[in-house]
């Protein structure tokens, strides 16, 4: 008995749907950012830490420290509590199997949500790190 045309087209639909999810992400890393803040590091009240986790390189040139997160947007943005001083960050990065990853963190001391000179901050010191397995990295926010 041959198929009918809707369940020919429910399972092609169906196909399409399963290739469609296995090559839109078929790897998933796991980014872990283990964000301490440094003891000389004045917090103000309701101090903002934002972590910028992501694939997308920032834009340093001419500018100094050059491996401060210039220009990028906020992975997250945690308000840290009295006297806090570390963080851990997870997320994830996806769809290949090598993933170029960066990673920062800064105290936003005008709460503007974009880095600006003289905001302590921390940096992977492999910035860009590429990712073929689970990540995980700690980042130490110092004075610049």
């Amino acid at each position: 008995m041959p198929f009918s045309p809707l369940r020919l087209s429910l399972a092609a639909a169906g196909l399409a749907a399963l290739v469609t999810a296995v090559v839109a992400c078929s790897y998933s890393w796991e980014v872990i950012l283990d964000i301490e803040i440094a003891a000389d590091v004045v917090l103000p009240t309701d101090a903002r830490l934002v972590i910028v986790q992501g694939p997308d390189a920032a834009d340093v040139a001419g500018r100094a420290p050059a491996d401060a997160p210039w220009g990028v947007a906020a992975t997250d943005t945690v308000t840290l509590a009295a006297d806090q001083r570390t963080h851990r960050f997870e997320g994830s990065t996806c769809c290949a199997p090598t993933e170029t990853n960066f990673a920062w963190a800064f105290v936003d001391l005008d709460n503007d949500g974009t880095y600006d000179a003289g905001e302590p901050y921390g940096a992977d010191p492999g910035n860009p790190v590429e990712v073929s397995a689970d990540y995980t990295v700690k980042l130490v926010v110092q004075n610049p």
